[in-house]
C-alpha cells in the first residue's frame, strides 16, 4: 500500500487541499482471497498508481487476523468507519467526495484488469460532477421543481448508495411530489419500501443465526421463514 494513507482525517484533508475525491477500500489484507486478487491484479499495479491518482487520495482501511499489521487506532478507525458506512463484506471500495461522503460503491472483486478497472472508477467523477451540480440548481428551487433536480443529482448512483447516504434525499423526493405528478413518488416509496424489508430481513437473519448457535434450530427456522415472507425475492 505504498502511496496510500491510512487515516480518514488525513485523507479527507489531502482530498480538500488538492481538489480530488477519496477512494477508500475497506479490506482483510491478510486473510481475504477476493482482497489479494484486487489487490495484485488491480491496486498493486503500476497502471492503478499511474492513473488513479491523478484524481483521488487513496485510503486503505485495513482489517487483517494479524494485528500487528495495524495500530490501535487502525483498529478503532475500522470498527468505527465500517459501520458507518455499513461494511458487510471486504473488499469494499467507497469512491467519496472530499468530506468523506459516498458516490460509488463496489462490493467484491469481478476480475477486471487494472485499466479497466481504473477507467470504470475515474469514470465515476462525472457521477459527482452530476450530483454537485444538480443540488446546487436544487437549493433555489420549490415543490416538484425541486424534487426533479433532487431526482437528477443521485439519479447516476447506485441503488444501494441512494438508498443508504442519501436516505434524506430520497426521502425529500417522496414528500415533494406527494401526488405522484412526476412519477416520483412511485418510484421513490417502492424503493425505500424495499430498503426497509431488507433492513428487516438483515435484522431476522442475524437473530436467526443466534439462534442456531444457540441450538435452537426450530426457532432459527421460524425467523428465517418470518424473512422469506416480507420480501420472497
Amino acid at each position: 500500500y505504498e502511496g496510500w494513507v491510512r487515516s480518514f482525517a488525513e485523507a479527507k484533508e489531502l482530498a480538500a487541499k488538492e481538489g480530488k475525491s477519496i477512494l477508500m477500500e475497506f479490506t482483510g489484507s491478510d486473510w481475504c482471497p477476493p482482497c489479494k486478487a484486487l489487490h495484485k491484479n488491480v491496486l498493486g499495479t503500476d497502471t492503478f498508481k499511474n492513473e488513479i491518482t491523478k484524481d483521488f487520495i487513496l485510503l486503505v482501511l485495513d482489517n487483517p487476523r494479524d494485528k500487528s499489521l495495524v495500530s490501535d487506532a487502525e483498529q478503532e478507525q475500522y470498527k468505527k468507519l465500517s459501520a458507518q458506512y455499513k461494511v458487510t463484506g471486504v473488499p469494499t471500495v467507497f469512491l467519496a467526495d472530499a468530506e468523506g461522503e459516498p458516490y460509488h460503491k463496489q462490493v467484491g472483486y469481478s476480475g477486471d484488469p487494472a485499466d479497466k478497472w481504473v477507467a470504470n472508477a475515474r469514470g465515476k467523477i462525472k457521477v459527482l460532477q452530476q450530483r454537485d451540480e444538480f443540488f446546487a440548481q436544487a437549493a433555489e428551487a420549490k415543490g416538484v421543481e425541486r424534487a426533479k433536480l433532487l431526482e437528477k443529482a443521485i439519479s447516476g448512483m447506485d441503488q444501494a448508495i441512494r438508498l443508504s447516504v442519501y436516505a434524506d434525499t430520497v426521502t425529500e423526493i417522496v414528500s415533494l411530489d406527494a401526488d405522484d405528478t412526476a412519477g416520483l413518488k412511485g418510484k421513490y416509496a417502492a424503493l425505500l419500501q424495499a430498503a426497509i424489508n431488507e433492513a428487516k430481513q438483515t435484522e431476522l437473519f442475524a437473530e436467526s443465526r443466534k439462534l442456531f448457535q444457540a441450538g435452537d434450530k426450530e426457532g432459527a427456522k421460524k425467523l428465517l421463514l418470518e424473512a422469506q415472507a416480507i420480501a420472497p425475492k
